[in-house]
C-alpha cells in the first residue's frame, strides 16, 4: 500500500499472479554401454566428446558406446549422461547387466531420451521402451543388431518385439563411418541410436520438439554409407510396423526417413501418438506443467486457486502456440486449459485433489505430399 503524503502521481508495483512455466529440456540424453574406465555407482553430465575421453577412456574394440557418443555430438547433442557397465576379463556383459545399469538412472530427473548404442537385441528394445513408458518423461531410441542388414530381416525383428510403446521408436539399417585407424582399411560401422539422438537435440533446437527429426534436413554427419539399402516399395512395408528407415538420397546425403514411435503396431493403446513428435511433445507439455505448478501444493483448493492454475497453464500455452507448437489457426483451436468446479468436484476437494484437462492439437508430420497435376487443353 503506498503512503500518500503530497499531491502527485504515486506508482506501486503489484504481481499479476503469474508464476512462470518454464518448458524443460527435451534432448538431455542417457547412453548405457561398456567403457575402459569410470564410475559404476553414478552417472554425471558430459558436454563433449573430449569430456567421455577424460572421464571414460579410450574406445574398447568391438564396443560402440563411444562411437556412439561422438556421432552425438557431432549431430547435435550438447547433454549426456553415461550409465556404464563394467567389462570383465572373459566374460562378456549380457542383456540383463545393460538392464541393471539402467537403475543408475532413475535418480537423474531430466532424462529425455535414452539409448543402448550398439545393443539391439529383441530384449533390450523391449526394455528400454517399457522403462521410458513406466517413468513417462523420456524417449527410448532403440537399435537393431548389426546382422539385421535387410529389410526383410527389420520386419521379422520388429514383428519379435513385444512392445507396442509409444515410448520408444527403433531405426535401421546401421551407418558406416570413416574409420579413424588408418592403418585398417576395415569399414567402420555403428549403430543408429547415437546420430539420432543427436539429430533429436538439433532439431529440437532449431525448429522445437514438435517437429518431426526426419526428412531432407536430417542429414546424420560423419555417416559415409549405410549397410543396406531400402526401396520406396520395401519402406511401404516398414512404415507400417514402426522401422524409421535411414535411407541415402540422390543427393549422397544419409537421412532418416521415418518418424514412427512403436505404437504404429497398436490398434488402439496409444495409436494416437504413433508419431515421434507427438508422444515427445506430450512428454515435454505434462513434465513442464508438473514442474511448473509445483507452488500449488498445500494452497487452499477453492475457485481462486483454480483460476491462478487456469491462468498460469493458460500463459504457458498460449505461448507454445505463438511459437508454432499446435495445430489450429487460432488459440481456442490449438489447446485448451479447464479447471473448475466441474473437473473438481467437492468429493475431490475433501480427498485434497485438484483436477487440470490441458489438451492441445498436435502437429503431425506430413508423411505424405499428393501432388495433383493436370493438363489443360485448349488453351490459346
Amino acid at each position: 500500500m503506498v503512503t500518500t503524503s503530497y499531491p502527485g502521481v504515486y506508482v506501486e508495483e503489484v504481481s499479476s499472479g503469474v508464476r512462470p512455466i518454464e518448458g524443460v529440456s527435451t534432448s538431455t540424453t542417457a547412453f548405457v554401454g561398456e567403457t575402459e574406465k569410470g564410475p559404476l555407482d553414478r552417472v554425471f553430465m558430459l558436454t563433449s566428446y573430449a569430456e567421455f575421453e577424460a572421464e571414460y577412456g579410450k574406445p574398447l574394440k568391438a564396443h560402440w558406446l563411444s562411437y556412439a557418443v561422438q556421432q552425438f555430438f557431432d549431430n547435435g547433442g550438447t547433454r549426456l549422461y553415461i550409465a556404464r557397465v563394467a567389462p570383465q576379463k572373459e566374460i562378456v556383459p549380457n542383456e540383463i547387466d545393460y538392464q541393471k545399469a539402467f537403475a543408475l538412472l532413475d535418480a537423474i530427473p531430466d532424462i529425455s531420451i535414452i539409448a543402448v548404442p550398439g545393443m539391439g537385441s529383441l530384449g533390450m528394445v523391449n526394455f528400454g521402451a517399457d522403462y521410458c513408458e513406466r517413468r513417462g518423461d523420456c524417449f527410448f531410441i532403440g537399435d537393431m543388431d548389426l546382422s539385421v542388414d535387410a529389410p526383410v530381416k527389420a520386419e521379422h525383428f520388429v514383428g519379435g518385439l513385444h512392445t507396442s510403446s509409444s515410448h520408444a521408436a527403433v531405426y535401421f539399417p546401421w551407418l558406416r563411418l570413416k574409420n579413424p585407424n588408418r592403418t585398417s582399411l576395415a569399414p567402420l560401422f555403428v549403430p543408429p541410436s547415437g546420430a539420432v539422438a543427436g539429430l533429436y537435440a538439433r532439431t529440437d533446437a532449431s525448429r522445437g520438439v514438435w517437429k518431426a527429426p526426419a526428412g531432407t534436413q536430417s542429414n546424420l554427419k560423419g555417416a559415409i554409407s549405410l549397410t543396406a539399402t531400402v526401396s520406396d516399395q520395401e519402406q511401404d512395408l516398414l512404415k507400417p510396423l514402426g522401422v524409421n528407415v535411414i535411407r541415402e538420397l540422390p543427393g549422397k546425403d544419409i537421412v532418416v526417413w521415418g518418424s514412427r514411435t512403436l505404437a504404429t503396431k497398436a490398434t488402439k493403446k496409444h495409436a494416437e501418438f504413433r508419431y515421434v513428435p507427438v508422444r515427445r511433445t506430450a512428454i515435454f507439455l505434462k513434465e513442464s506443467i508438473a514442474k511448473g505448478i509445483q507452488w500449488a501444493v498445500f494452497e487452499p483448493n477453492d475457485a481462486n486457486l483454480w483460476q491462478q492454475l487456469r491462468l498460469n497453464i493458460g500463459f504457458f500455452m498460449a505461448a507454445q502456440f505463438r511459437e508454432g507448437a499446435f495445430a489450429g489457426h487460432k488459440a481456442d483451436q490449438a489447446y485448451y486449459v479447464k479447471c473448475d468446479q466441474e473437473t473438481t468436484t467437492q468429493a475431490d476437494i475433501d480427498r485434497g485433489i485438484v483436477n487440470i484437462r490441458v489438451g492441445f492439437a498436435p502437429l503431425k508430420p506430413a508423411e505424405f505430399i499428393v501432388l495433383k497435376f493436370a493438363q489443360p487443353t485448349g488453351l490459346a
